[in-house]
């Protein structure tokens, strides 16, 4: 299944996508990502890349969804962002192709908003 790849958002800019949940739809759970989407998505909230264990393409990455919204797929996931000492972790769902971060919500950095709210596992690496 290839996914599409996208551009980031201008990092002057936020905005929010289109909401329409009936064009929403779960495709996989727990989805193996490559290597490269992980570095992608972690980079993007804050986080290191992890070593390349093997020779595989395959990541770390463990409970996140393969969606697809509009005809395009995406991996989905809930990310933990710092602090990391309970209770103040805060999450933010992320939607992201082999390449590019689409959306983080709630609002993060000048991504856009996702257009869906889904409840999704909290992945985990």
């Amino acid at each position: 299944m290839a996914l599409t790849v996208l551009s980031l958002q201008p990092s002057n800019e936020s905005s929010s996508l289109s909401s329409d949940a009936s064009s929403f739809r779960l495709l996989k759970i727990d989805e193996v990502v490559p290597y490269d989407a992980e570095c992608a998505v972690l980079g993007d909230i804050g986080h290191s890349c992890p070593t390349k264990a093997t020779d595989t393409n395959a990541s770390s990455l463990r409970e996140v969804e393969l969606v697809s919204y509009q005809r395009t797929d995406y991996y989905a996931g809930n990310f933990s962002v710092g602090p990391f000492s309970a209770p103040s972790v805060t999450y933010l769902q992320v939607w992201f192709t082999n390449s590019t971060v689409f959306c983080i919500s709630p609002s993060y950095d000048n991504h856009a908003t996702c257009p869906v709210s889904e409840s999704l596992p909290v992945a985990s690496w």
